[in-house]
């Protein structure tokens, strides 16, 4: 039986939240890419649909402006990834009246989507990101103020600015029929409010808004891990520093999240195709002989492949990838990565999901690039000067330049310049002109080799939307 998810960001967009809203901005194109990753088919299916909708609060004094509203939905669930980061990107904050909103009132309608302009799939398993700033308006709050006006929330999904806010217990027993996990993005100094909340749900997670979207990543895909039940038992992982080998694994595919804390995890000799999530701490993940994927998530991580094809994504910090034997992928995303493909036609990934950072991104070093079997594959979403338009495809000859001194890829017309002589790889994307643009959005993003430096031409790229 094939499986879908369906992921919906519940977004607060009272004025209050206005100063946070760039931290969102900055987390969440981050996040939805690093879910879209292939690595992670094996969780959520290979249809991953992402939603958007919003909320603000009653549209009457004294909780909210007449403008305000408690629940809509903004973008319908869809796998059109530029469409959700584009909107993302537009979301403006303003209105509301009180400190509270009204979050129980949009988890109850998003849980509920009654009218359908969600579009939640027929047995798919669905996450709701509530991101805020305040806490939430709980029943018994509108009675209080407006007590002639008020009719008691009914629990279903018709929104009825007369209904007082709904009990707890009717957003939990939504959530239960409609197969929601609730993942709430804070402020850490409403964490704790929620973190309450969660425990009288019954079910779901707390981020504060300051986590990197790797963090908010990982909750994401261990909840439909959970909830799906596909995360290995063969042991108990935690948020210290744990060390299991292949005598603690029995045969079959794995899927395995370490947790905290800095781990060493080998499924070498454990016979299957596995998937291994390092979280947070500097951790050493070792796949087998199959076809791994293997996400080292925050800090300095150690990833090997074996002898499969492997996919292999370090997320944050200074990581380590090597790939082995195969045709491997590598994607050292943020930091300064080492590579090494290894024997095999391996893919080299330079991919952030929103425009490209120096800081973000970093400057990776390949250290075996072979220009006969290897690619480079560089995302447009990125390297948004790229002027291609059909994907994939190697990068087009306009685009593409090779010098022998650092100092003239700043001034090239071309938008990939590379070094031929010490091996250093940059992105030009304001061509002839001076520098790379502006700060940080260009620069050198790959180092080929130490000592020896591989010929590329254009085919030695592979550019992907």
């Amino acid at each position: 039986m094939t499986f879908i998810s369906d992921i919906v960001l519940l977004k607060d967009l009272t004025s209050s939240s206005n100063d946070d809203l760039g931290k969102l901005k900055a987390v969440l194109p981050g996040t939805v890419n690093r879910l879209t990753n292939p690595i992670l088919a094996r969780i959520f299916g290979n249809d991953l649909k992402f939603g958007i909708a919003s909320f603000k609060d009653k549209p009457i004094p004294p909780f909210g402006g007449y403008a305000d509203y408690v629940y809509q939905a903004e973008v319908a669930l869809t796998n059109n990834v530029t469409t959700i980061k584009d909107k993302i990107f537009d979301l403006e904050a303003f209105g509301g009246n009180d400190g509270p909103e009204s979050q129980l009132d949009a988890l109850l309608y998003a849980a509920l989507d009654s009218g359908g302009s969600l579009g939640y799939r027929a047995g798919s398993f669905r996450v709701v990101i509530i991101a805020t700033d305040a806490v939430y308006h709980v029943a018994g709050d509108r009675a209080a103020v407006r007590p002639s006006d008020t009719i008691a929330n009914n629990g279903d999904g018709v929104i009825d600015h007369d209904e007082d806010y709904p009990e707890i217990g009717q957003v939990k027993t939504a959530l239960e029929a409609n197969n929601i996990i609730p993942i709430f993005l804070t402020t850490s100094d409403v964490a704790l409010d929620y973190e309450i909340l969660v425990t009288q749900l019954g079910r779901g997670g707390v981020l504060t808004l300051g986590s990197k979207s790797e963090n908010l990543g990982d909750a994401i895909k261990e909840a439909v891990a959970r909830a799906r039940n596909v995360i290995s038992t063969d042991v108990a992982t935690t948020n210290g520093d744990d060390t299991f080998s292949w005598g603690n694994f029995s045969a079959g595919n794995k899927v395995i999240f370490a947790g905290n804390g800095d781990d060493s995890i080998s499924l070498s000799g454990v016979i299957g195709n596995h998937y291994i999530d390092g979280g947070a701490g500097s951790d050493i993940l070792f796949g087998g002989a199959g076809a791994d994927r293997i996400d080292g998530g925050s800090d300095d991580d150690n990833l090997l492949g074996g002898n499969g094809d492997d996919i292999l994504f370090g997320s944050s910090g200074k990581d380590i990838l090597i790939g082995n034997k195969g045709n491997d992928y590598l994607q050292g995303d943020s930091g300064d990565d080492f590579l090494k493909g290894g024997a095999g036609s391996d893919k080299f990934a330079f991919a952030t999901g929103s425009k490209f950072n120096i800081k973000e991104l970093g400057v990776d070093i390949i250290s075996d690039f072979n220009p006969k079997q290897d690619k480079i594959q560089l995302s447009k979403y990125t390297f948004t000067a790229l002027s291609n338009s059909f994907f994939p495809t190697e990068l087009n000859y306009a685009d593409f330049a090779t010098v022998t001194d650092d100092t003239l890829a700043a001034i090239s017309s071309a938008v990939i310049v590379y070094n031929s002589a010490n091996g250093s790889l940059f992105y030009n994307p304001n061509g002839s002109a001076d520098n790379f643009a502006e700060i940080n959005s260009g620069g050198k993003f790959a180092q080929l080799g130490a000592t020896s430096f591989p010929a590329l031409t254009t085919a030695s790229f592979e550019v992907v939307f």
